[in-house]
């Protein structure tokens, strides 16, 4: 951390860094209800992209950085009372984001209720596979404020 005044007005520069573990976890649930013309409705577990390998929970833990900065920008109304505006940016590496879990390669076999093969064919794939994508998220913002001092 570190503060700068010039006669009335300041700066103020703050970093920090976290290390440690973050937990990801994947829930993959799916269901489909099919009802023929003039017949009862059948209920199956699992659809199109959540089916077979990918059912179920997941999870695991991977090292994570966490940095974070903020900049204030001040100017002392008083003595005793300073009026500011800043800028805050977070960045946190590896985690999952649930619309990078979707494994788009279906192995057919798996779906239930399917028309296009009868009877199914396994192909060997075991897919759609719980695929854990990792991605850095970041956050920034700006604030504003008022600081007493005495």
């Amino acid at each position: 951390m570190a503060e700068r005044q010039w006669g009335r007005f300041s700066v103020a520069l703050r970093g920090s860094v976290a290390l440690g573990v973050t937990h990801q976890e994947l829930d993959i649930t799916g269901a489909q209800l099919v009802t023929p013309p003039g017949g009862p409705a059948t209920a199956f577990t699992g659809g199109l992209l959540a089916v077979g390998p990918n059912l179920g929970q997941f999870s695991r833990d991977r090292f994570g950085v966490v940095p974070e900065v903020s900049v204030n920008l001040g100017y002392w109304l008083t003595p005793y009372l300073k009026a500011y505006a800043g800028y805050n940016f977070l960045y946190w590496s590896n985690v999952i984001r649930p619309g990078d879990q979707i494994d788009r390669v279906v192995d057919l076999t798996f779906v239930p209720n399917t028309p296009a093969m009868n009877p199914p064919t396994f192909s060997g794939q075991f897919r759609p596979q719980p695929l854990f994508q990792q991605s850095g998220f970041w956050a920034q913002g700006i604030q504003f404020g008022l600081e007493a001092r005495w």
